[in-house]
């Protein structure tokens, strides 16, 4: 199941409070507060988002009912769904009454920047994987290519295939370039985009091979 953690969180609470003139709290699929235009409030349970995932519903808190629940104030509080499963909860402090309008509005945003971040998430794990599949194909042994081959099968690579070898080295780069692996970092993205079949690792912070 994916989860929402605070950097999510923030996001969807930057990107939302620019749409409307109110406060909005982003909760995980516990209840707790993690990113809020009020940061006092980050951390602590927030019992309206609890009764919207326990009830999977909009539910609409009034200023009758605020103050008998723990860490609410009055307002809207919307499940966010992904891939089926409740991750978590927007709510937008204000009048009920008030924020109907806005209420589907935020959650399709809140889920689409959630969808966002796991699909990123995803091809980042995936980038990290066939990089790790190139490192250990350089300096494979013949040992190894039956375990490479399966490995390369569930990443999609056919080890199979005649490559040559080309090795990138980056001298004349400052030290702050270096650090940051921007030098290489913008190689790797002309050597990628459009595709061409490259497989391509970072073997130093100013080396890359490439086959």
């Amino acid at each position: 199941m994916y989860v929402i953690d605070s950097a999510i969180a923030n996001r969807i609470v930057d990107r939302t409070m620019k749409i409307i003139g109110h406060n909005i709290n982003v909760m995980n699929a516990q209840g707790v507060i993690l990113g809020s235009g009020s940061n006092e409030r980050i951390g602590s349970i927030h019992e309206g988002a609890l009764l919207a995932i326990s009830q999977n519903r909009n539910v609409e808190i009034n200023q009758d009912i605020a103050p008998s629940l723990h860490g609410v104030k009055s307002g809207l509080n919307l499940p966010l769904h992904y891939q089926g499963q409740i991750v978590g909860v927007i709510g937008i402090t204000g009048k009920p009454s008030e924020l109907a309008q806005y209420g589907e509005l935020l959650k399709m945003t809140a889920e689409m920047i959630v969808e966002q971040a796991n699909l990123q998430d995803q091809l980042q794990w995936q980038n990290r994987q066939k990089e790790e599949f190139i490192l250990q194909l350089i300096r494979a042994e013949d040992k190894d290519v039956d375990q490479l081959t399966h490995w390369g099968h569930q990443l999609g690579i056919d080890v199979t295939v005649e490559r040559v070898v080309a090795i990138i080295e980056i001298e004349s780069v400052n030290q702050q370039q270096v650090h940051n692996n921007q030098a290489l970092k913008q190689i790797v993205h002309l050597l990628q985009y459009p595709d061409r079949n490259n497989l391509i690792a970072m073997t130093s912070l100013n080396q890359l091979v490439i086959l």
